[in-house]
């Protein structure tokens, strides 16, 4: 069946679900429907069925493939995790370019390591009919792992100045990257061409998002004057570096960042943009690996200046653990807040910061839920903030 489909699978710690929109919302805006399938819903762009898993049963990725047939939809993009390659959920599927966005540490608590991780991700590159690879080369292991992938069928992106463009047949690389208040404006030279992209999107990683979505596009024969052109018109992704602004109230960013690398960047890059104080609200998910929790309460009270510890997902754990495990990382226990409610934690920060101050809220992004002892209930950060911004 996947034969008669365009298949882009988006593999990678971070970044999976922003490419995978990206990919989808630039098709729609040149008038192509995709089908996506990820962490953020099932379907058509803009018209999505919450998903179980990042990446579905191998029952449920073959009812969805057929029924995108059924509709004419031809290009699919669909978000790998190593879940779903170690369990065989992506078994016997032809992809016609695969995508690597990075690779960091992540779900230690199922792969026991890190090792077993990147070897999950490596298993896909190198197990599966792929026609197109493209990899991000400022990725440590993506520049290693690109050396071994046969040279005429690799496209290179790189924002690093000291990229070797000469060493690839096919490349993108962003040679000039300038931010202003509303848009990033992104210089970019390619084995297509040269051209200026302008973009909504907030942060590095985001530049590196955007040119791995359009390699992929530029591959499957878009005009890259089209491209450029209707970039301009791309809208964040939920829950991905989404901003919310009321007058006379703090910036709020909400973003899923809940591993050390994502924590990072989102945070660098908020505190290169926003000069005043920054707010970080976060947890940390309980059952889950616990050997990160230290490192990102380290990361937040290095680079932010309040933090408020408040639940994620506990699950069956002690959310009070929870908060001991992250607080073991910081050092100024002055600066740190612990409100294990998370309505609370936000109303407090809100309540609290000065109209100049950004507040970060972490981890959980997109998802309308927390799940506490087992049980889901009701919790958007977007839909909550911004009834407490127009509130207090």
């Amino acid at each position: 069946m996947t034969q008669k489909l365009v298949l882009i699978g988006v593999t990678g710690t971070n970044g999976k679900s922003t490419v995978t929109h990206i990919i989808a919302q630039w098709n729609q805006l040149l008038n192509n429907k995709t089908g996506i399938m990820g962490t953020l819903g099932n379907g058509i762009y803009n018209n999505l069925k919450p998903s179980l898993n990042t990446t579905e049963s191998y029952e449920n990725i073959q009812k969805f493939l057929k029924k995108m047939l059924i509709k004419n939809i031809k290009t699919i993009t669909m978000e790998i995790s190593s879940h779903g390659i170690v369990q065989n959920r992506i078994a016997n599927l032809q992809f016609s370019i695969a995508i690597l966005t990075n690779v960091t540490s992540d779900h230690l608590d199922y792969h026991k390591n890190f090792t077993n991780y990147a070897q999950s991700k490596w298993h896909f590159l190198s197990n599966y009919k792929i026609k197109t690879f493209i990899i991000n080369v400022d990725d440590y292991i993506g520049k290693n792992w690109i050396k071994t992938l046969p040279k005429k069928n690799t496209i290179a992106v790189s924002i690093q100045k000291k990229f070797n463009y000469s060493s690839f047949k096919k490349w993108i690389f962003a040679y000039r990257i300038v931010r202003c208040t509303n848009y990033t404006y992104i210089y970019f030279n390619s084995s297509w061409g040269s051209g200026l992209l302008k973009s909504k999107l907030i942060g590095l990683f985001n530049v590196t998002n955007l040119l791995l979505a359009l390699a992929a596009l530029l591959k499957l024969g878009n005009s890259i004057f089209k491209l450029t052109e209707t970039c301009k018109n791309i809208i964040p992704i939920l829950g991905r570096m989404q901003t919310l602004k009321v007058l006379n109230k703090p910036l709020v960013i909400i973003d899923y960042a809940h591993n050390e690398d994502a924590f990072k960047n989102v945070l660098k890059t908020i505190r290169n943009l926003y000069h005043h104080k920054i707010w970080c609200i976060f947890g940390c998910g309980g059952e889950r690996d616990t050997l990160k929790r230290p490192f990102m309460g380290k990361i937040a009270e290095n680079i932010t200046d309040k933090i408020i510890l408040t639940n994620d997902n506990p699950r069956n754990e002690n959310p009070i653990q929870i908060f001991k495990d992250i607080v073991k990382g910081c050092n100024c226990k002055k600066t740190t807040y612990i409100i294990p409610n998370r309505k609370k934690a936000i109303y407090f920060a809100i309540k609290n910061a000065k109209i100049c101050d950004c507040i970060a809220i972490l981890g959980k992004g997109h998802e309308k839920y927390q799940i506490i002892n087992n049980k889901n209930h009701f919790f958007s950060d977007y839909k909550i903030t911004k009834n407490l911004l127009r509130k207090i």
